[in-house]
């Protein structure tokens, strides 16, 4: 009965194998793991690592760091939301395979205050051998997520898809696994993922709001960030901490940005371990634009070569013994003052019957109140000017062809005018009496911090009306 049980569990453990195989759709570890092998293979090690989440593989070149520091091997072993956890599990079973002299770990403000993402986790976990997957599993990853360590049901999603991704497959194998697409970014080699598009200046929408007080970390991920550091220095290994740039929307974006940065500091110092911040690169205006990033957090291709080369040259100084202070900003302050543009702006429209702080007047029967909210990101002492363009829904207004009611509280203080099919005539600035016409469109040079709201058609169906 015993030798009976074990056969089962063998085939079901291979028909697993099986499935989990034909399911996993093609992804960048197929790329990572390929070259270790032949790393291992040829019996060479890596001389310096990269760790950390996506801010790391998104910018750090390694053939960059291998041109500019007489480097042999140099690996990005960033991955998108990978918690330290995950992270010092990655560190520590690479290390063991293949001897760095050096480590870079990545450090942001959302690794210390973030919830354990299990996407990060799990891209880490198809990076281990044998021995870290046992490891990470009683350790980082926790017995509570295990089926998710069998392949066959992480991707259980991609049962229609088995023809492509096998064919997909295929094409990797044949190709020696040449650079691999995906929409906007490829794998650009040893780890590292090139973002092939670029932002408008100045046009980064308002995103990734966080604040940052101490009071809000993790003491487990802090944890594991101290597990990184005495690892590496029980192996002799030299290691330092970076934060990568992300976009200075933001970095305008984080409440407590300056604290984040002194505390990294500080901690650094008590570890008695380097710390670079690139977000305060000094210049950064004129080298990172907007069109050199990828999103809002990440920096693109051309934004990730021209870090790399900064970065490989901090670090030749450094090891030469020079001051690398001149390189940086002393802080966020001296940073933003730097600034001479508008970074972001945003506008939100938010309804009277969704935020009870808003005033208590009422919109007309059958229609919905809906204010605008104006935001924007600059250098103190900038005094803003916007510009609102309200466009209508032409498949709603086809429908329901109703004109839209705009009213400001302070009408003396702004000028409305109207562009379309309506008679500019009929615009009224008085208060309670608001402007009206049936238009296409509606520009508003507004200078002030007056609240603007417009009367639209109430919600019907699925429609949300025609602003």
């Amino acid at each position: 009965s015993v030798i009976s049980v074990l056969l089962v569990l063998a085939v079901l453990t291979c028909g697993l194998g099986v499935l989990g195989y034909v399911l996993t759709p093609p992804n960048f570890n197929m790329h990572i793991n390929n070259e270790l092998k032949k790393i291992g293979d040829a019996g060479e090690n890596i001389d310096m690592m990269f760790v950390g989440a996506s801010r790391v593989y998104h910018t750090f070149v390694p053939t960059v760091f291998m041109d500019e520091m007489g480097y042999d091997q140099v690996y990005n072993f960033g991955a998108a939301n990978a918690p330290y956890s995950a992270t010092y599990h990655q560190l520590k079973n690479m290390a063991e395979r293949y001897d760095p002299a050096r480590v870079v770990i990545g450090v942001t403000l959302d690794e210390l205050i973030d919830q354990e993402w299990l996407r990060g986790k799990m891209v880490i976990w198809d990076r281990l051998n044998l021995k870290g997957k046992l490891e990470f599993m009683f350790g980082g990853l926790g017995l509570k997520n295990w089926k998710y360590t069998i392949t066959a049901y992480r991707f259980r999603d991609e049962l229609d898809n088995i023809s492509y991704n096998l064919s997909e497959r295929k094409i990797l194998k044949e190709t020696d696994y040449a650079p691999q697409y995906n929409d906007d970014y490829h794998y650009g080699g040893y780890g590292f993922i090139s973002g092939d598009t670029g932002l408008e200046e100045g046009g980064i929408a308002i995103d990734g709001a966080r604040s940052f007080s101490r009071d809000k970390i993790n003491p487990s991920a802090l944890g594991y960030l101290d597990k990184c550091i005495d690892f590496c220095k029980a192996r002799g290994i030299d290691v330092i901490l970076v934060t990568a740039p992300t976009s200075m929307m933001r970095l305008f974006n984080i409440a407590g940005y300056q604290d984040a940065a002194d505390y990294y500091n500080a901690y650094a110092e008590s570890k008695g371990v380097s710390y670079y911040n690139l977000n305060l690169l000094r210049d950064r205006e004129d080298f990172l634009p907007d069109t050199a990033m990828f999103d809002y957090n990440h920096v693109n291709g051309e934004g990730a070569n021209t870090i790399s080369h900064i970065f490989a040259q901090i670090l030749k100084d450094a090891d030469a013994g020079l001051d690398t202070s001149g390189y940086f900003y002393k802080d966020f302050g001296e940073l933003k003052d730097s600034v001479h543009r508008i970074v972001a702006v945003g506008c939100l429209s938010i309804t009277s019957e969704s935020e009870e702080d808003l005033p208590e007047e009422t919109a007309p029967e059958g229609m919905t109140r809906e204010y605008l909210d104006l935001i924007s990101f600059h250098a103190d002492g900038v005094v803003p000017e916007y510009q609102i363009e309200i466009l209508y829904n032409n498949s709603h207004a086809a429908e329901d062809p109703t004109s839209a009611s705009l009213a400001v509280e302070d009408p003396d203080n702004v000028d409305i005018s109207v562009e379309g099919s309506g008679d500019p005539a009929s615009v009224s600035h008085a208060a309670g009496n608001p402007a009206s016409a049936p238009v296409t469109e509606i520009l508003i040079p507004w200078t002030t911090e007056s609240k603007l709201y417009i009367d639209v058609p109430a919600k019907k169906g699925k429609h949300r009306g025609p602003l």
